[in-house]
């Protein structure tokens, strides 16, 4: 045993404090590499910020507390216009930095209970939460596209690529975790149709023309 070690008699108090210190050392290194590995597990790697675990992990959350207390919020689903067309023209090297300055920029947007993620590609999500509807749903998605239609600068030239929003309001447009984000999804497609660099809220309607 590790304390029996420690509290040996025959040692000197100095020979103590320096097994006391190792000890302490080895528990430092073991909580900081358990702590890198749970931020590698739930973070997006190019961006730092939340990944498509992470998010479904609080969206299941906010679900069960929205559904006891009978509260709203609101489901974004963010596609980077443009972006293949970078990656294709000038490079991948130049799309992920598109890609981390949006997440930047997004950070920006939503407040701090709020959650953003990376889902995958150019696609973000956002947990927008304590919604009381259409209005409060409305600015904030306005606030997106005009923050991602801002130009990125890159060498001599300034990029735009600007962002197609859809949105899915709880419980409205859905009561479970998979629901809401298709739904969202599809309200994002329904903005890239209308012109891209907008924003949609879904609709029923939605279901049979997708």
């Amino acid at each position: 045993m590790l304390f029996n070690h420690i509290f040996h008699p025959e040692k000197s108090d100095r020979e103590i404090l320096e097994v006391i210190g190792s000890a302490i050392g080895i528990e430092e290194r073991r909580w900081k590499a358990e702590n890198t590995l749970t931020s590698l597990a739930y973070s997006d790697s190019l961006t730092g910020i939340p990944n498509r675990a992470i998010f479904f992990d609080r969206l299941q959350h906010e679900i069960s507390i929205c559904g006891r207390t009978k509260s709203r919020f609101a489901v974004f689903f963010v596609d980077i216009d443009n972006l293949k067309r970078i990656n294709d023209s000038l490079g991948h090297s130049v799309g992920d930095r598109i890609i981390q300055t949006a997440a930047k920029r997004l950070s920006l947007c939503v407040r701090s209970e709020d959650t953003l993620a990376r889902m995958s590609g150019d696609e973000f999500t956002i947990i927008f939460r304590e919604t009381t509807g259409h209005e409060t749903a409305e600015n904030l998605a306005r606030r997106i596209t005009e923050c991602l239609n801002q130009p990125v600068e890159w060498r001599e030239d300034n990029l735009t690529t600007g962002a197609s929003v859809g949105i899915a309001l709880y419980p409205n447009d859905g009561a479970d975790a998979q629901t809401l984000l298709r739904n969202a999804d599809k309200a994002m497609y329904q903005a890239k149709l209308h012109g891209r660099n907008t924003y949609c809220f879904f609709d029923a309607s939605f279901s049979e023309e997708t």
